[in-house]
């Protein structure tokens, strides 16, 4: 807890550390501000990034600020008009340890990695909770073989698009989805989504006689991501009112755009791998 604090400056001499400013009203407190401070000490050339940007406070407003590497420095006043700071929390990603030195009204923050004598907190990650995390960074997706087929879209966080096609010995399957997608539970490497929503399905078998017309009908599904650095992988379970698809997914994150993936799905007894891509925009 630090009263009266005027300004905030971090410093390390490794250009590659990100560190996010993130200012908010405490809770039961009026005029008085909780400061966090995110540290990202190993970001990798193309590690994930958790998405979050960092907060100023100019003209009495808490705004905005794009990402800051602290090679790049930062300073920021931490008194405005929405009120004065009266704590500040920090939290890190393991990889460096914090130092807070309070000098005057200069309350400054040295950055030391493990290789200079840092001991990096080695806890739990409570700022990474209510952030999206997916098995590669991807807004469409898609992959397919020679007999299947898989497209997904990804948009304003919760609202999914899919579409599936199989086919094997004259039979084939499609489906179709429109849902609302949710992140159920988050730790640092796994996450859990439901999703919910409209469904459309088609079989059309060899047999003429068995067909079965696509229908609109509700859908609802389940899925499961894992990410660790450039590398990830996902289950999903899904259902169109009765019928029940399965697809596996693994992937490479190989730039910050770009990811490639191998797929296995399974529909109506019809299954079948796959390889693609994604792109995140």
């Amino acid at each position: 807890r630090m009263e009266g604090v005027a300004r905030l400056r971090i410093e390390s001499e490794e250009p590659e550390i990100v560190v996010v400013l993130r200012f908010r009203p405490r809770p039961g407190a009026v005029g008085e501000l909780l400061l966090t401070v995110i540290l990202q000490a190993d970001p990798g050339l193309f590690g994930f990034l958790y998405e979050t940007h960092s907060q100023v406070i100019a003209g009495g407003e808490i705004l905005a600020f794009p990402e800051t590497r602290v090679g790049e420095g930062i300073e920021t006043d931490l008194e405005g008009v929405t009120g004065a700071v009266t704590e500040i929390r920090v939290q890190d990603d393991g990889a460096a340890e914090l130092r807070l030195l309070r000098e005057g009204d200069l309350l400054r923050i040295v950055v030391v990695p493990v290789e200079a004598g840092g001991e990096p907190a080695r806890g739990a990650h409570p700022f990474l909770t209510a952030v999206p995390l997916t098995f590669l960074e991807y807004t469409v997706l898609g992959a397919a073989w020679e007999d299947n087929g898989l497209g997904d879209l990804f948009l304003f966080e919760h609202f999914g698009f899919s579409f599936n096609a199989l086919s094997d010995a004259g039979t084939s399957a499609t489906l179709a989805r429109a849902v609302v997608r949710v992140q159920m539970k988050r730790w640092e490497r796994f996450s859990l989504w439901v999703e919910g929503g409209a469904g459309f399905f088609q079989l059309d078998p060899e047999d003429p006689s068995q067909e079965a017309a696509g229908i609109p009908t509700w859908a609802f599904g389940l899925t499961a991501h894992f990410r660790s650095g450039n590398w990830g992988a996902a289950g999903h379970v899904a259902t169109v009112n009765g019928p029940l698809l399965v697809t596996v997914l693994g992937g490479w994150q190989f730039s910050p755009s770009w990811g490639a993936l191998l797929s296995w799905q399974s529909f109506q007894g019809l299954s079948g791998f796959g390889v693609g891509a994604s792109l995140a925009f």
